[in-house]
């Protein structure tokens, strides 16, 4: 049997940006989720959704991606969303007290309500 093949997909909603992961959210995907991240930060994004309604497997290491890209949101007065449907997902995130700092929320809706209710939508892009 195959693994299950992993994507990750970009989205506009309004002022917001959706990383959706599908797929398994293994140390490859981890990788793949911290490039996305960095891209929406680079690009200037402040509201930043991560939708893992759809990964097979969640490695430990997405905690500590979405942690630093959690901070790095927040110091420039934006706000990073979490959407997470499966229990043990969500109870890893829980067990480590992070489901507040996260935005954990169950549907994309709810998220996307929760980073729209903070701040302006851009800070200025990063020159590179």
């Amino acid at each position: 049997m195959a693994p299950a093949a992993r994507r990750i997909e970009e989205e506009m909603h309004g002022n917001a940006r959706v990383l959706r992961v599908l797929g398994p959210l293994d140390l490859p995907g981890c990788t793949e989720l911290a490039a996305g991240l960095a891209k929406f930060l680079l690009a200037g994004a402040r509201r930043v959704v991560v939708d893992l309604s759809e990964i097979t497997t969640f490695s430990s290491s997405a905690i500590g991606i979405l942690a630093y890209y959690h901070a790095r949101l927040k110091e420039r007065g934006g706000r990073l969303a979490v959407v997470a449907q499966n229990p043990s997902v969500r109870g890893r995130i829980e067990g480590v007290g992070l489901a507040e700092a996260f935005g954990l929320c169950k549907s994309l809706e709810e998220a996307l309500g929760l980073v729209r209710r903070q701040g302006t939508g851009l800070f200025r892009p990063v020159e590179t």
